[in-house]
């Protein structure tokens, strides 16, 4: 199947949410910006055997998973089978070709079409190739690890991303039969870890569950880093979770206009609390404040917890909190909750909106916190495909997502390229950030 188009859609939101359908075997989500409405969509999908999907089934299942804006426009069926060799491999087509040739790719904007036909279908199945090389259950069935396993985790236990490791770590055991140790090395801001876990040999049984700190923003924060983006072999997103920007009740604002209308009038005037600098919630302000256009005075604390107390004192005015602690004291009135970061809206605070709907400056802004599994850049692209397989089965379980709807978050569901392109899009996002903030740190 392939879905196409429509207002504010943004693939990796597609790619989630095609890809946490039962039915749903792959899923090769492509998206290209348009100058005029947004992002155009292309998610070209095979089903498990025996299974039936409708394009009504999927729409209807797009739009439930996706909250907070249009879903695709259109569904299309590519009934086509994939085009193979004489060996049984699936034939690589390049898909601007592809698209080109299916009628769906206007080559002086090079961008999509509005609507996708049903020869485009047939010539982007075609294309599915450039994304997996063969069927997930063939890669899979490669590689098995023929001793024990080790995650190595750059954080301390019983965060957010422990959970993810430990997640992964059960369901790997419970499929292969090796051992899986979790091995939390906290420190450095995450860097500690992830030089530990570069010291292993890159044969795939030593993975890496890392997040949005050392493997996104220390790229551009520090000064020097002892790793670098290409050490890396992204392997599939875990979670994501959105913070939330709250503000406290004497702030003369209840919606995000009026609050950005406020920090324009006094700029550099109210402050704005955090875990410390260059931490996601810091740098989510600072992101918000250069997409507004206003000033605020940030005040670093050691940790989430000291930042709250003075927010719920007064004391500065306003904060982006983790969703979880902050919809707490909302829940109370003690805090005043004006937006998600998130591109959808959550099942915690329906009724709060996200930032990027409520202004059309802030409609490039989308923050999750997140946690994703990697391996070495040398290791055995069987082992990759084999513990993205394992790691979408389990995220794709109902009890998976209702443990994490308890900690504020949602399943990550990715191909092992939809994560590569992910975690490039992350890195590149917080380095215009940053750069432009002027932010650098040293390593202690």
């Amino acid at each position: 199947m392939i879905i196409s188009g429509g207002e504010n859609v943004y693939s990796a939101e597609v790619e989630s949410a095609v890809h946490n359908h039962p039915a749903v075997l792959e899923c090769a989500v492509f998206g290209v910006p348009h100058p005029r409405w947004g992002e155009a969509v292309h998610a070209v999908v095979v089903t498990r055997p025996g299974a039936t999907l409708t394009e009504a089934e999927l729409l209807a299942h797009c739009r439930a998973q996706i909250a907070g804006y249009k879903c695709p426009r259109s569904v299309e069926i590519a009934t086509a089978p994939l085009p193979r060799s004489a060996a049984g491999k699936i034939q690589k087509v390049p898909l601007r070709a592809a698209l080109a040739r299916g009628g769906t790719m206007n080559e002086k904007e090079q961008a999509p079409i509005r609507d996708t036909t049903r020869r485009a279908a047939l010539a982007l199945a075609g294309a599915m190739a450039a994304a997996f090389a063969l069927p997930r259950p063939l890669r899979a069935a490669e590689w098995r690890p023929s001793r024990g396993m080790r995650i190595v985790v750059p954080a301390p236990p019983g965060g957010i991303t422990d959970i993810g490791a430990r997640l992964v770590a059960a369901r790997f055991q419970s499929a292969w039969g090796q051992p899986v140790v979790v091995d939390n090395r906290a420190g450095g801001g995450g860097v500690t870890g992830t030089v530990e876990f570069l010291r292993a040999a890159p044969d795939g049984h030593t993975l890496l569950v890392g997040n949005i700190g050392p493997q996104s923003i220390a790229y551009s924060l520090f000064r020097t880093l002892p790793y670098a983006a290409t050490a890396f072999a992204p392997v599939s997103g875990i979670i994501r979770g959105p913070n939330v920007l709250v503000v406290h009740p004497s702030v003369p604002a209840r919606t995000v206009p009026e609050f950005v209308a406020l920090l324009r009038e006094r700029p550099g005037a109210l402050n704005y609390a955090s875990s410390g600098i260059g931490q996601s919630p810091h740098l989510s302000g600072v992101w918000f404040l250069q997409l507004a256009g206003s000033q605020a005075t940030h005040v670093p604390f050691r940790g989430s917890a000291p930042a709250l107390v003075e927010l719920l004192s007064g004391n500065v005015q306003f904060m982006f909190e983790n969703l979880i602690t902050a919809s707490q004291h909302v829940q109370t009135g003690r805090l005043r909750a004006l937006a998600v970061t998130s591109a959808e809206r959550s099942a915690l605070l329906p009724e709060v909106p996200t930032l990027r709907e409520t202004a059309p400056e802030l409609a490039a802004y989308e923050v999750n916190t997140w946690v994703g599994l990697f391996g070495h850049a040398g290791a055995p692209p069987e082992a990759v495909a084999a513990c993205n397989a394992e790691a979408r089965a389990v995220l794709a379980l109902p009890e998976t997502a209702a443990r994490l709807a308890q900690a504020g978050a949602f399943p990550h569901l990715t191909s092992v390229a939809g994560f590569d392109g992910f975690v490039a899009a992350e890195i590149a996002k917080w380095q215009q950030v940053i750069r432009r903030e002027g932010l650098v740190l040293e390593l202690d």
